[in-house]
C-alpha cells in the first residue's frame, strides 16, 4: 500500500507536517491520554463513517473525555482536509485522534480538561494482500484493562509484537489473554472458519469493537453462515479450516499458516465464504 501525506488539521487548523506542533505537556503525547479512531475514505465519503464517529466518542467517554466536535463538524473538518492535499486518489486512510489536552506534571487529571483532536489523512492503492503467516505473541492481553476494549493511543504491547513477528519472518501475531483465550492480532479482529462456523473471540475476552468486524458478522447474516462470538483457545485456532482478520484499512486479510513457537499449522487459503467476503469488501471499495 503507497501512502503519503501532505497536510494535518489540529484543532480544525490546517498545518503541513513540517509545521504542526503538538504541545509538550499534551497528555496524549506524554502520557498516551486519548483515543483514536482509523477509517478509510472512498471517493470522499469515509466508508461507515456514522458508525466510526460513534465508536471514537464511546472510546473517549469510556475513559472520561468528551468529543469536542459533533458528526457534522467533523464531516466539514474532513472535507476541508481533504481539498487540502496536493496528490488526487480515490481511497484515503484517515486518522482521527483525540487527546485530554494540556495538563500539569503527574497522573491525575486536569480540574477542567480542553481536548485536543489531530486528524491525519494518508492517500491508499487498496490491493488485497496475499495469505500472511501468524505467530503466537508471548505478550498477554489483559482483559481487565478498559484500554483493551479501545482504541487508546498506548499501542506499545502491539508495536513490540508486531516487529517481533517481522524479525522472526512472520507477518502478524495474534494476542492471548492471562487466561489463555484469544484476543486479536496486533491491529485487527481474528475470525476462524470451523466446519461451517465462523467464530470471533468475544468482546468480553478483552477485544475491541472493530466497525469491520462487525461489518463481516453482518456479512454472515446476509449470506447465511453460522457465527458465533465465543471465548476461543489455541486448539480453536489450530484446528481451524481458515484463519483470518480484519480492520478499517486492510480489510479481511487471510493467513496461510500459524506457528505457535514449537509447530506450524497450515490452513487453506480457498473457501466460499472467504470469496464472496472477498467480494464484498471490493464492492464496498468500489472497486
Amino acid at each position: 500500500m503507497k501512502q503519503s501525506t501532505k497536510w494535518s488539521l489540529w484543532n480544525g487548523d490546517l498545518v503541513s507536517h513540517e509545521q504542526g506542533v503538538i504541545p509538550s505537556m499534551d497528555r496524549g503525547l506524554l502520557l498516551g491520554d486519548g483515543v483514536f479512531d482509523t477509517l478509510l475514505i472512498v471517493d470522499k465519503q469515509p466508508l461507515w463513517g456514522e458508525l466510526h464517529f460513534a465508536r471514537l466518542c464511546r472510546h473517549g467517554a469510556a475513559i472520561g473525555l468528551e468529543m469536542p466536535w459533533d458528526r457534522e463538524t467533523w464531516l466539514f473538518h474532513l472535507g476541508r482536509l481533504l481539498e487540502a492535499q496536493l496528490e488526487t486518489s480515490r481511497h484515503w486512510i484517515l486518522r482521527t485522534t483525540l487527546t485530554r489536552g494540556v495538563g500539569e506534571r503527574g497522573l491525575l487529571l486536569p480540574a477542567k480538561p480542553s481536548p485536543n483532536v489531530l486528524m491525519t489523512i494518508a492517500a491508499l492503492s487498496p490491493s488485497l494482500a496475499p495469505a500472511g503467516h501468524l505467530m503466537l505473541s508471548s505478550i498477554q492481553r489483559n482483559a481487565s484493562s478498559p484500554t483493551a476494549r479501545i482504541k487508546s493511543l498506548g499501542l506499545l504491547d502491539a508495536i513490540l509484537a508486531r516487529e517481533k513477528a517481522r524479525q522472526m519472518g512472520f507477518d502478524d501475531a495474534v494476542f492471548c489473554n492471562h487466561l489463555g483465550a484469544l484476543t486479536c492480532c496486533t491491529s485487527s479482529n481474528l475470525f476462524l472458519l470451523s466446519s461451517g462456523v465462523l467464530k470471533t473471540p468475544a468482546l468480553t475476552d478483552g477485544v475491541m469493537d472493530g466497525v469491520t468486524r462487525s461489518w463481516v458478522l453482518e456479512c454472515a447474516k446476509k449470506y447465511g453462515v453460522i457465527f458465533e462470538e465465543v471465548s476461543l483457545f489455541l486448539h480453536d485456532l489450530v484446528s481451524a479450516d481458515l484463519v483470518f482478520s480484519t480492520n478499517a484499512v486492510q480489510g479481511p486479510r487471510l493467513f496461510s499458516s500459524f506457528s505457535d513457537g514449537e509447530k506450524q499449522f497450515s490452513y487453506s487459503t480457498e473457501h466460499p465464504s472467504w470469496e464472496a467476503l472477498q467480494r464484498a469488501w471490493k464492492k464496498a471499495l468500489a472497486l
